[in-house]
């Protein structure tokens, strides 16, 4: 008599492999397959064995699992991600079965986005298209480590975010458009000042600015810490406050518990920014172009190149590695020769017609 194949099983007069495995949770389940011969059962259980070894109990979670479905998830572990970057990729891809999703699939993604505006004689900037294309690697990363996917498409190409496509832009605000911006930073733009004066003093993203909590500054000793993240690797991990920036937090700080978020409920000022700018009679500024104002600043105050890169976190794998023992005693000597440069701009007269003073 015929010994019995493990794991094969003949329901209404056909075959099936029951591979069972135990899931995250501890509950144990199958993972079934139609298969027509004991040949093609055998490479069908090798193969569910190989799915379970490479990505765990999750690798068949994903199976069934939409795009949609991933991107509700996604939702839900990152609450603060703009719609304009995800609403796009779910009309895209919707129903989508997440293991469908090719490389092909992200070039046409691109090539739509970029066509959104032509029909309008319009172009989209590279850098609008590289920042939805980011957030589109970033929520396919998240079913990938959560073994929903073994590999990110984006991987089975070459890059699909050239950056050397981008517009560099080399607009930087001059002590005049900021002696007359931070003057119009008066209530209701009252939130902006400390932001301006952040992250022209640090060099923090926007983005980073808004996840600080009190939990990261030590008014005390004039430290900031520098949040996580790659984007910040290559920074040290502290940053010494200027003495103007460590007095607007010192007057901010009055009551705040240490997990409240510095600039308290802020989560988006580009009304006010935009205003304030009109106000000030400035054109063309972007939030941004603080950050390129901090590193102007550094070379200013004449902080070495090698120094300054390290503190914008601009250095190469080689030169991170060289200077890589930035401490608190070079990130103060940054503060203070910052501090310098702010009180020989204080003392020198800025010539304008009284006319352009901002009522």
């Amino acid at each position: 008599m015929k010994k019995k194949m493990l794991y094969l099983h003949e329901r209404h007069g056909r075959l099936y492999v029951r591979v069972p495995y135990r899931k995250a949770d501890g509950r144990w389940t199958t993972k079934e397959q139609r298969v027509y011969s004991e040949r093609e059962a055998m490479d069908a259980i090798a193969s569910i064995k190989h799915q379970l070894g490479e990505g765990g109990p999750a690798t068949f979670d994903g199976e069934r699992m939409t795009f949609a479905d991933l991107l509700a998830e996604y939702r839900r572990t990152h609450p603060n991600k703009h719609r304009w970057y995800l609403d796009p990729m779910e009309r895209y891809f919707g129903s989508r079965r997440i293991r469908s999703i090719t490389y092909g699939d992200l070039k046409r993604f691109k090539q739509a986005r970029e066509d959104i505006k032509k029909a309008n004689g319009e172009d989209r900037k590279p850098a609008t298209i590289n920042r939805e294309l980011e957030q589109l690697r970033g929520v396919l990363l998240l079913a990938v480590r959560h073994g929903w996917l073994l590999r990110n498409p984006f991987q089975a190409g070459p890059p699909l975010m050239v950056k050397s496509e981008e517009e560099h832009r080399d607009r930087v605000p001059t002590p005049f458009e900021e002696a007359r911006l931070l003057a119009v930073c008066i209530p209701p733009r009252e939130h902006l000042r400390p932001l301006i004066i952040a992250t022209r003093d640090t060099g923090l993203r926007k983005s980073a600015l808004l996840s600080l909590s009190w939990a990261d500054v030590d008014l005390q000793n004039g430290l900031l810490l520098v949040p996580r993240g790659n984007q910040y690797k290559r920074r040290p991990k502290m940053i010494a406050m200027t003495a103007r920036l460590r007095a607007e937090l010192e007057r901010m700080r009055a009551g705040a518990d240490p997990d409240q978020k510095v600039f308290g409920s802020v989560k988006d000022f580009k009304r006010s920014y935009a205003t304030a700018c009109r106000l000030a009679g400035i054109e063309g500024l972007r939030f941004n172009d603080w950050r390129h104002g901090f590193a102007t600043d550094l070379l200013e105050a004449g902080i070495p190149e090698r120094i300054a890169m390290k503190a914008m976190g601009h250095a190469n794998a080689s030169t991170h590695q060289i200077y890589a023992n930035l401490d608190e005693r070079i990130s103060r000597q940054i503060a203070e020769a910052l501090d310098r440069l702010h009180a020989q701009r204080s003392g020198d007269e800025i010539h304008h017609p009284s006319s352009e003073m901002i009522q």
